[in-house]
């Protein structure tokens, strides 16, 4: 590729020094003029007695204007009959020519919003067929009206000297191209075998920068699309646009300057802004207004890739060096271009090539760059790698001694949440969730003993009024106190109380027949009764009722009804005064008073 490179450089050179016999420009035989028609109301009958002013330099730049221009071509006598005017800028929006002779008049129409023009001799410039009276002066006027620059670069060929001009001018942009699509190619699958995102940003950036030159060198509308279509008059925005963005994606991503530099990235994303609204509305805004905001953004991209990778070169990214050589060749392409696009240098093959030169360098030396990256990658990851496999043995003592040290501290957190959820925090007696844990058990292990198990639930009664009247602290108070009465009168070890409601407790009494439990409810019922609860210098008087269910567990005999049957005489407890002992009798759903 680097030959190819070679090779184009060299081509340009030979064709900016090529002065071929019969050809006429402004500084070889060929006298212009040019006339400012603000209204672009004037036609031929106007012109041909019109003033013309003679212009001073061999191509025709009067930058950025609204104004349409007539363009008087002369020369004197032409030995020849066949030649070819050429107008060698392709991005002009109408183009009209008028070729004076013997009393006969020719006319041309052509340009990216005329409709093709058979005529026309079928090439990426404007070329003109001019069949001209040998031994005749030459006399041609020329309109020209386009919302982009107004250059009008006015050669005229004999006929044999522009096809060998045509063709060489062939083989060097196919070199170009070439270079441009291989590099796409190559990266395209490198970014399929790899997965890399900064190569498919890489192919985007290449592939738009392809595109646009395709659209300013008329290559667009010679193969890819028509002259005098819609798209036509937005190709050149269209991908203009498109390159600066893709070029700022593809600077973040190769250089990775989120992580390198915070306040550049976001000088990135700012610059991302002009062309993303060129891209937006390029249908809709006004073709001048478009590529003057896309030309001044495409400096300030080019200027902030290059402050980027001189940053990034001092952060010692050594394959940011070729990000600063290639783009100050890309820079000085785009430079030159953008000033004489505004009227500031001539229009010539030197400043009409720059960006072409300048951006094959800069495709290459990109090449470069990412596989200079990939390479500081591999070294990376092998480093890594390498000190992974000598530290490995002695990291994984030390992460086992450490994963030892984290499994007993968590078995001693679970054992303490354990023993916290086992008992309810206010009363100090187990908790509903561990009474539910535990009376399954206690139920299948009474069914293997064929024993009887007792359950009895108890309520402290009117506990809403001593709330309101109290308040909640007192309320606390008289749940502790109900608490340490009922644990005082169990008369078991196996025997234990669970804190089920806000004011609701459970006993529960492992092979205990129904006439023991009552005895103890009554012992705990009588003692509640008997306590008084003191809170804030007050005296709080406390009772409860109780609903006591006992049976011998069977298996396929559902174990929470136990517990349905002692609510149930729970609330018969409280229907018939409170502060009572109730029972519920197996085989009897009506619940009745112990005898």
């Amino acid at each position: 590729m680097a030959l190819m490179v070679w090779m184009l450089l060299a081509s340009l050179t030979c064709l900016a020094n090529e002065k071929p016999a019969n050809v006429l420009t402004g500084a070889n035989g060929l006298e212009l003029q040019y006339l400012e028609d603000k209204s672009k109301l004037l036609s031929l009958e106007n012109v041909l007695t019109a003033e013309f002013t003679a212009a001073d330099t061999e191509t025709l730049n009067f930058g950025f204007t609204k104004s349409s221009y007539w363009f008087h071509v002369k020369a004197g006598s032409l030995p020849n009959s066949n030649w070819v005017l050429e107008i060698s800028y392709p991005a002009l929006e109408k183009v009209d020519v008028y070729h004076i002779d013997v009393e006969s008049i020719k006319s041309f129409s052509a340009g990216n919003l005329a409709a093709p023009n058979n005529q026309l001799i079928k090439d990426r410039t404007f070329a003109f067929p001019i069949d001209h009276t040998a031994g005749k002066d030459l006399e041609i006027f020329i309109r020209v009206e386009s919302s982009g620059a107004m250059q009008v670069p006015i050669t005229l060929w004999h006929r044999n000297e522009y096809h060998a001009h045509d063709h060489n001018e062939q083989i060097i942009l196919g070199l170009y191209y070439g270079i441009l699509l291989f590099a796409i190619l190559y990266n395209l699958l490198l970014a399929i075998t790899t997965r890399e995102a900064v190569l498919l940003s890489y192919c985007l950036y290449v592939g738009s920068f392809t595109l646009f030159q395709v659209s300013i060198n008329g290559l667009g509308a010679e193969n890819l699309w028509s002259s005098g279509s819609a798209f036509a008059a937005i190709a050149i925005p269209l991908f203009m646009a498109t390159t600066c963005i893709s070029a700022i994606v593809f600077l973040r991503s190769l250089l990775r300057l989120d992580q390198l530099n915070k306040k550049l990235d976001t000088v990135g994303l700012a610059l991302l802004l002009p062309p993303s609204i060129a891209l937006l509305f390029v249908s809709f805004l006004e073709y001048q207004t478009l590529i003057k905001l896309l030309t001044v953004s495409a400096v300030m991209t080019s200027l902030y890739v290059l402050y980027a990778g001189a940053a990034a070169y001092l952060k010692i990214r050594s394959y940011a060096r070729y990000v600063v050589i290639d783009w100050c060749a890309f820079f000085t392409g785009v430079l030159i271009y953008g000033l004489k696009t505004f009227g500031l240098l001539p229009h010539n093959t030197f400043t009409e090539y720059a960006i072409q030169a300048g951006s094959a360098i800069e495709v290459i030396l990109f090449s470069f760059a990412i596989a200079d990256r990939f390479i500081k990658l591999r070294d990376e990851n092998i480093r890594i790698q390498r000190e992974a496999t000598s530290t490995l043995e002695s990291r994984v003592v030390e992460r086992t001694e450490e994963l030892n040290i984290v499994v007993e501290q968590l078995a001693n957190a679970n054992k303490k949440l354990e023993e916290l959820n086992a008992h309810d925090t206010l009363s100090g007696v187990h908790s509903r969730s561990f009474f539910n844990d535990n009376f399954k058990n206690i139920w299948n292990n009474a069914v293997t003993d064929g024993s009887q198990l007792s359950v009895m639930m108890l309520d402290i009664d009117h506990f809403k009024s001593i709330n309101d009247t109290h308040g909640h602290l007192a309320g606390d108070s008289v749940i502790i106190a109900v608490a340490k009465v009922i644990s005082s009168q169990l008369q078991s070890d196996n025997d234990f109380v669970a804190r089920y409601g806000g004011e609701e407790f459970v006993v529960l009494m492992p092979s205990t027949d129904i006439d023991s439990a009552f005895h103890t409810a009554e012992k705990i019922r009588s003692a509640v009764a008997g306590k008084t609860v003191q809170h804030d210098g007050q005296n709080i008087p406390v009772t409860a009722s109780i609903g006591l269910a006992c049976e011998i567990p069977r298996i396929n005999t559902e174990p929470f009804t136990l517990i349905d049957h002692a609510d149930t005489a729970l609330y018969e407890a409280k229907r018939q005064g409170r502060n009572l002992v109730r029972i519920w009798k197996n085989g009897d759903p009506a619940v009745k008073v112990a005898s």
